[in-house]
C-alpha cells in the first residue's frame, strides 16, 4: 500500500489523488509546537475517508525532554487514536542537534524507547522514523516498529528495497516524499503486532518480504515459540514459519 507525509509546508494540500492510500501527517514538533495544518489535514482525511498516523519531529536532547515532546503529542491527539499509529520522527534536518550538544547514540536510542513507550501506554500504535543511516549507526533496539528513510534516486522508485528491516520505508517523489507501507493496515489493529489477517483486498496489495522475514527468524530477531506468535501474529506466523520450515527442510 503506497502513502505520502505531509506537513504545515504542504500548506492547503488536496488529498483527492491519494484517498486510495495512506497519509503519515506531522503532528507537530518539540515540547509546544503543534502544525499549523495538522487538525485541517486530519479532517481532510477523515471526510475522505484516508487513514492516517501522526509523525511528531524531537528536538530532545534527553530523555526528559523527549518525555514532555511525548506529553505535548498526547495533549495534541486528545484521546484519537491514528489508525497508522504515532511515529517518532529522529533526525536533525535543521542542524539544532548538531548545534547544541548532539546526544550520544545511547541517550538517542533512549529518547525513542521513552516517547514510544508513552505512546503505547496510551494505546497507540508507535514506532521510530529515521533515515538508514540514523537506524545502521546512531538508533540502536528500541523495540519499536521502524520507518525508514531510503531515498535512492528521487525517481519514485523506493529502493533499496528495506521490506525486511522496516515496516513502512520513504522515498523520494515529486512533488513530496512517497511511502510504501510492507505490511497490511490490519497490521495496525488492536494493537498487536501482526494484527488480524488482511482483508482479500488488502492480500491483493501487500508488498511483504516473506523470505527476508523468514531470515529475521533464522537470525533470532523474532524469538521462538510463543513470544514469535505473538510478534509476528497468526497470519504472518503461518506464512513465515512456512518459509523458515522450507528453509530448514522440515516437513
Amino acid at each position: 500500500m503506497n502513502g505520502i507525509d505531509v506537513s504545515e509546508h504542504q500548506g492547503d494540500f488536496d488529498f483527492t489523488p491519494y484517498k486510495d492510500g495512506f497519509v503519515i501527517i506531522r503532528g507537530g514538533y518539540g515540547v509546544r509546537n503543534a502544525d499549523k495544518w495538522a487538525e485541517r489535514n486530519i479532517a481532510k482525511c477523515d471526510a475522505l475517508g484516508i487513514p492516517w498516523g501522526i509523525y511528531w519531529y524531537s528536538y530532545a536532547l534527553n530523555v526528559q525532554t523527549a518525555k514532555l515532546e511525548a506529553e505535548r503529542c498526547l495533549r495534541f491527539l486528545n484521546g484519537r487514536k491514528p489508525r497508522l499509529g504515532v511515529w517518532f520522527d529522529m533526525e536533525d534536518a535543521d542542524g539544532y542537534k548538531a548545534y547544541n550538544g548532539f546526544p550520544s547514540n545511547e541517550t538517542i536510542t533512549a529518547m525513542c524507547k521513552a516517547f514510544c513507550a508513552a505512546m503505547e501506554d496510551a494505546g497507540n500504535k508507535t514506532g521510530v522514523y529515521a533515515n538508514l543511516d540514523w537506524f545502521e549507526n546512531r538508533i540502536g533496539d528500541t523495540g519499536y516498529d521502524k520507518w525508514i528513510a531510503a531515498w535512492g534516486w528521487n525517481d519514485g522508485e523506493h529502493y533499496p528495497d528495506l521490506s525486511g528491516k522496516c515496516v513502512m520505508q520513504q522515498y523520494r517523489g515529486s512533488p513530496l516524499d512517497l511511502d510504501i507501507l510492507y505490511v497490511p493496515l490490519s497490521y495496525f489493529d488492536d494493537g498487536a503486532a501482526g494484527g488480524a489477517e488482511p482483508s482479500p483486498d488488502e492480500k491483493e496489495g501487500m508488498t511483504v518480504s516473506i523470505p527476508a522475514m523468514a531470515q529475521d527468524v533464522l537470525d533470532g530477531k523474532w524469538g521462538n515459540g510463543e513470544e514469535r506468535k505473538q510478534k509476528l501474529g497468526t497470519w504472518f506466523y503461518d506464512l513465515v514459519q512456512g518459509e523458515v520450515n522450507r528453509i530448514l527442510g522440515v516437513k
